[in-house]
């Protein structure tokens, strides 16, 4: 795979060279000596082997990936941090509040329709009270131990 990645930057770096040539040449309104022509044509054929040399390497990598029993490469995901994600959410990706944080992906108007049709769909939702929160969590403040009161006399 380090490989693969190398040869695509090589074959960038050829790409970006023909590219400034014919830059070069455009702006001072003329076409390609024969001496920028034979350059041209050489970066072109070692982009050119490049090319099989990178779609022989996918190959092998494609045929290596669909082979029974082998697993993914890097780090296998942990069950903590799976039941981390599942219990948490990833809030800050989907935040309607700050437009870098997902807010510019929720249009305004798609989200009232959303809570009209929460609201039309389901009978608990529309006798409870619906409270919006900037979190994940709502807290409410209950007092557990009980009221007394006294009668005056």
């Amino acid at each position: 795979m380090k490989k693969l990645l190398e040869l695509r930057q090589q074959k960038a770096a050829l790409k970006t060279q023909m590219r400034s040539m014919l830059d070069k040449a455009d702006t001072e309104k003329r076409s390609l000596n024969e001496e920028e022509g034979k350059k041209f044509d050489e970066l072109r054929a070692q982009a050119d082997a490049l090319e099989v040399e990178i779609t022989r390497l996918e190959a092998v990598a494609d045929d290596q990936r669909n082979l029974p029993g082998t697993s993914v490469e890097g780090e296998p995901v942990s069950n903590d941090e799976l039941r981390h994600y599942i219990m948490t959410g990833d809030t800050r990706s989907l935040s309607t509040l700050v437009q870098a944080d997902g807010g510019y992906t929720v249009i305004p108007e798609l989200d009232k329709e959303i809570m009209r049709q929460l609201q039309d769909d389901s009978v608990m939702r529309s006798i409870a009270t619906v409270k919006t929160t900037k979190t994940n969590e709502y807290q409410k403040l209950v007092s557990v131990g009980g009221t007394t009161v006294n009668r005056g006399t």
